[in-house]
């Protein structure tokens, strides 16, 4: 199946963005976007443009290039992002080469790495590691849990400028969108 257009999947990231803002059970809290692969790189695009949509950016296997496109990179936005980003990729993924990855790395901000070690663009392991699918989805998601627990303790998050001391407007730590149940993981993966 082909996916939507990207038109299309940034207007149904916003529309959700909009109703989390909307909703009284969830608002007013620290949201985080992101996603997997397009989804991903369309959560990275919207965030490169408004900066204000999101307190965080998580993108699990940003795809650099297209499939049997290399010389098409496609990062030239990464350094307009101004919130943290948190990359997750696998060392063997062909759309996001290490040496590449580390390249754009280098522009964004506010990014932290977490390599996959012998994991593909799917999180696919090669049997002899030994990892199940759900070892990996397990590793991503503490990995991921830690880090946004890491981002939302941040002392200037908690403590911003008073206004006209920064740019800084930022919703009060330990206030979340949403959470998922552990139990849900498997779920999600």
């Amino acid at each position: 199946k082909v996916p939507d257009r990207e038109r299309v999947l940034e207007a149904t990231i916003r529309s959700a963005i909009r109703f989390l803002g909307e909703h009284p059970r969830y608002a007013p809290g620290q949201l985080f976007i992101g996603g997997k692969s397009m989804g991903g790189r369309m959560a990275s695009n919207l965030l490169a443009a408004d900066s204000t949509l999101a307190s965080g950016l998580i993108l699990l296997a940003y795809p650099l290039h297209a499939p049997g496109r290399p010389d098409r990179v496609r990062d030239q936005h990464l350094s307009s992002i101004a919130v943290p980003t948190l990359f997750v990729s696998g060392t063997r993924d062909a759309l996001a080469p290490v040496p590449s990855l580390n390249a754009a790395l280098a522009r964004v901000s506010q990014a932290q790495i977490v390599w996959v070690d012998g994991a593909d663009h799917s999180f696919n392991m090669l049997r002899k590691s030994g990892k199940t699918a759900e070892d990996v989805w397990n590793d991503l998601a503490v990995a991921v849990a830690g880090w946004l627990e890491t981002v939302r303790n941040d002392p200037i998050r908690q403590h911003p400028p008073e206004p006209g001391e920064g740019d800084w407007e930022r919703i009060p730590a330990g206030e979340t969108a949403f959470s998922v149940d552990p139990s849900e993981i498997d779920r999600l993966g």
